[in-house]
């Protein structure tokens, strides 16, 4: 089966702060904290990124029809408990213009609390549905408007072919992905206090197949 080389740049931009916890907090400051870079930077990780973008081309699938017997590209695209997927999705880092701006402002040795912001609220019953009395529950998050860039890469088996008139024939499962990306709403933890909604984008020229520009909106198109 013929592979082909594959690549997407991304463009993240934050629409509302995000939480991607680390599992940690710190002892009567905060109860989560969110991932950070040796900088004390935001991103967001590639594995985190990758499990959302499952989700989405999960949920596109099944909206298509595809039933148990036509997820093979979620395999192909993201692995499965004994098999690794073809793409390695890197992390999503701050683009140079808010890296400047955040280490400029904040210096070699500032506090974390100047690249990232909190969020305090109430802690709910999960059994009653209301406030619990003396229960505030505080996380870190990266603020709103931010943006990361990354990229996605690796190579994809035919697996069936998508025309577009940009260029030429392209992996089907590759189409799918894209789809995937434009679909991909909310990042991270705490959605329901409004946190993690984003924007994902492949940027013009940011895809290619075997090393030749692929128009990302014309692929999206044949796909329909």
């Amino acid at each position: 089966m013929a592979l082909h080389k594959v690549e997407l740049n991304l463009r993240l931009e934050l629409a509302s702060a995000l939480h991607i916890g680390t599992g940690y907090g710190l002892a009567g400051y905060l109860d989560a904290l969110t991932m950070t870079d040796a900088a004390g930077l935001p991103y967001v990780p590639g594995a985190s990124l990758k499990g959302r973008l499952r989700y989405y081309a999960d949920d596109l699938l099944r909206g298509w029809g595809y039933g148990p017997a036509g997820r093979e590209p979620l395999n192909n695209l993201f692995g499965q408990e004994d098999r690794a997927g073809s793409l390695t999705f890197g992390d999503l880092c701050l683009t140079d213009d808010w890296k400047n701006l955040l280490t400029e402002a904040g210096g070699a040795h500032a506090a974390p609390g100047l690249r990232t912001e909190r969020r305090t609220n109430v802690m709910l019953s999960r059994l009653r549905g209301v406030a619990l009395e003396q229960h505030l529950f505080t996380v870190e998050a990266a603020p709103a408007h931010l943006t990361f860039a990354g990229r996605i890469f690796g190579a994809l088996p035919d697996g069936g072919r998508v025309t577009t008139s940009a260029w030429g024939d392209c992996p089907h499962d590759l189409a799918l992905l894209a789809a995937a990306v434009q679909a991909l709403t909310h990042l991270g933890g705490r959605k329901s206090r409004g946190l993690g909604r984003c924007q994902l984008q492949i940027p013009p020229s940011g895809l290619t197949v075997n090393d030749r520009p692929v128009d990302a909106v014309a692929l999206l198109e044949a796909l329909r």
